[in-house]
């Protein structure tokens, strides 16, 4: 009998990938069908859990440290360390698809996301790392004007924290650009978080006090990517463009998307049970909520509004919206952990 995703990738568009694999993991995505590999600051705080990749992790900070005083480097370059690893797996997909397939996405320092010098510096040393690499930058301006540069000097981009529609737009915008300047349309990714946008509407809903049906809120995200994925087939699907959701929490995060010609990142326990219960694949993607629906969202929860318009926001409102700070903040709170166990081995380390 065929898995989930292999009915997934011969009778749809949507194509999955597998978000902060194991080594193990990723050669078990591979096997199954996944489309390549994404993973965020918070990937080494993962790697320290588990028994296959602690002593790797910790031999790659130490290494690090030897190195140079700075623990956010350290933390970046053991990043960049265990990401290789992944990176190598998939290899022989990226150039089996002479580059269509086997991608592996690197995402740098959150707490330099509104730096473009810093962030296009960073990115030029992922690109290092190997041939399948694609750097992920965020949803700031610093990001998007990164995101032009690296794409005018030919690089493969994933726009991250996509939690509005404006500047989804905006980085598709760019993304012209900057293939006008390289004559040439290398690879772009643009996220559209559902369920990262979801987490946020529940906990705002629930903050506040706001008297809005479960089930209604549990729709915002989902509906703000559709919206997304409309707006993408309009103006952008004739570009090297392709939208990813991403932050998969439960089984309609990925099902939803379904029949879309787009692509979702999920974590490999979710992939292998949604393989072990073999649903139906059903084309979803253009099952919308009502109208009356969207207007009692809009009302209720002002960042979804904001976040549903192509012309929700300003420019200048980016890194201010309420879900893509919440969004950050989860990064910043792993970056931080992961900084105070470089201090700590620094310490240990100390002759």
């Amino acid at each position: 009998m065929k898995t989930y995703l292999q009915k997934i990738n011969e009778t749809t568009p949507t194509r999955m990938w597998v978000n902060n694999p194991l080594p193990s993991e990723a050669e078990k995505g591979l096997k199954a069908g996944v489309f390549g590999a994404t993973s965020n600051p918070t990937y080494l705080t993962h790697m320290l859990k588990d028994q296959e990749t602690v002593d790797d992790t910790i031999q790659a900070i130490d290494r690090h440290i030897r190195e140079t005083k700075d623990d956010h480097l350290v933390v970046a370059l053991a990043y960049e360390d265990m990401i290789h690893k992944i990176a190598e797996i998939f290899i022989p997909l990226f150039e089996r698809t002479h580059r269509e397939q086997g991608w592996v996405a690197i995402q740098g320092n959150p707490y330099r996301d509104d730096d473009v010098d810093f962030i296009l510096e960073e990115a030029h040393r992922f690109y290092a790392v190997s041939p399948n690499i694609v750097v992920k930058v965020s949803a700031t301006l610093a990001g998007i004007a990164a995101m032009e540069k690296l794409t005018s000097e030919g690089h493969a981009v994933l726009a991250t924290a996509g939690v509005s529609n404006y500047y989804a737009e905006k980085m598709f915008e760019a993304y012209e650009r900057g293939v006008q300047a390289a004559g040439k349309a290398p690879t772009l990714f643009v996220t559209t978080l559902a369920a990262p946008f979801e987490g946020y509407a529940k906990k705002y809903v629930g903050a506040n006090q706001i008297d809005c049906a479960p089930d209604l809120v549990e729709k915002a995200g989902i509906e703000m990517s559709k919206h997304m994925y409309r707006i993408w087939k309009e103006k952008y699907s004739h570009l090297n463009c392709r939208l990813m959701g991403g932050g998969v929490r439960t089984e309609r995060h990925f099902t939803e998307m379904v029949g879309g010609d787009m692509h979702v990142t999920c974590g490999w326990k979710f992939i292998d049970e949604l393989n072990r219960k073999n649903p139906a694949v059903e084309s979803r993607i253009d099952d919308v909520i009502s109208e009356e629906e969207r207007e009692k969202l809009f009302q209720k929860i002002p960042a979804f509004k904001r976040a549903y318009e192509e012309d929700g926001m300003l420019e200048a409102e980016l890194s201010a919206h309420p879900p893509f700070q919440l969004f950050r903040n989860g990064f910043l709170t792993a970056w931080d952990s992961l900084l105070s166990i470089v201090r700590e081995r620094r310490i240990l380390l100390e002759k």
